[in-house]
């Protein structure tokens, strides 16, 4: 049994899936199926009851499963200080972020570039989720860091504020709106738009504003990414209201255009979390000072 094991399983129940843990571990399908019968032979126990579908844990596979995070988790932290003991002044050790779709996949993955260039030890694994699963991540201590909107306040998590958003109209060069300097609520009225999940924060809080200036939005669609929203955009199915820092390229290719509110009520505020009681490696320490040494 070595590490690698503990990896493999790992992947396998946080995934459920043997083929996406092969293709995260470079390994074979065959191959992990493999690892598992010996680590099921080596405990003498089945962990894995692969007579129904999808697979399901044993007790004995959730016990081993719990386990797994553990150990990895008491690795990699120790990996981390070795690498860090080096010297004092350089930073090593892998940070685990989950983000959500909408922090902007290109900003936040240029972001984590500079800083690994500028920390060559470091190796940031960064996971895009909805907002509930990134809470639910920091829960089970799958990710050190998350990076939501409109930030829920826990007892056990502590909240940095990384920016505030302002939000604008995001629509086709070609819509009539486009050439609007600004807009009022009212220009809305009546105006096909592209919506957040009704189930999503952001969308609350801009369905929020909508009806306290009176305004029935007419929703033609719903995604629950700002990717699919923005595309959606570009074929002129809509405008949609987005955060600005979002749609910095579209705009700059001119893929999209944009017309601010003149109502200054639709801020977005982003955070960053992390566990108040588990400390924070070197590496999540300093890539937390990175992005808020970084806010535009």
């Amino acid at each position: 049994m070595n590490i690698q094991d503990f990896k493999i399983f790992f992947d396998i129940v946080t995934h459920n899936s043997f083929s996406q843990a092969a293709a995260m571990n470079h390994v074979s399908q065959s191959a992990v199926s493999q690892t598992v019968r010996r680590l099921e032979s080596e405990l003498n126990c089945r962990l894995i009851d692969r007579s129904v579908r999808p697979f399901q844990l044993t007790r004995a596979g959730k016990h081993f499963f719990e386990g797994s995070k553990k150990i990895l988790n008491l690795f990699e932290s120790l990996c981390s200080e070795v690498q860090a003991s080096e010297t004092e002044e350089e930073i090593a050790g892998v940070v685990r972020v989950a983000a959500i779709y909408s922090v902007g996949l290109v900003e936040l993955n240029q972001r984590i570039q500079l800083f690994v260039r500028l920390h060559p030890k470091t190796n940031v694994r960064l996971a895009y989720q909805r907002p509930n699963l990134i809470y639910d991540s920091l829960d089970r201590d799958e990710v050190d860091l998350g990076v939501v909107s409109y930030p829920l306040p826990r007892k056990d998590l502590k909240i940095l504020h990384w920016r505030n958003e302002r939000m604008a109209l995001v629509c086709h060069p070609d819509h009539p709106l486009s050439r609007q300097n600004s807009i009022t609520a009212d220009l809305l009225q009546g105006v096909k738009l592209i919506a957040f999940d009704r189930d999503l924060p952001i969308r609350k809080q801009i369905d929020k504003w909508l009806l306290k200036n009176g305004i029935e939005a007419e929703i033609v669609m719903e995604f629950d990414n700002v990717e699919n929203i923005k595309q959606a955009v570009e074929v002129k199915a809509g405008a949609s209201i987005l955060p600005l820092p979002t749609v910095k390229r579209d705009v700059h290719y001119r893929y999209l255009s944009v017309v601010p509110l003149e109502s200054a009520e639709l801020i977005r505020p982003v955070g960053i979390l992390h566990k108040k009681h588990k400390p924070l490696s070197t590496a999540s320490q300093a890539f937390i000072k990175f992005l808020l040494d970084s806010t535009d």
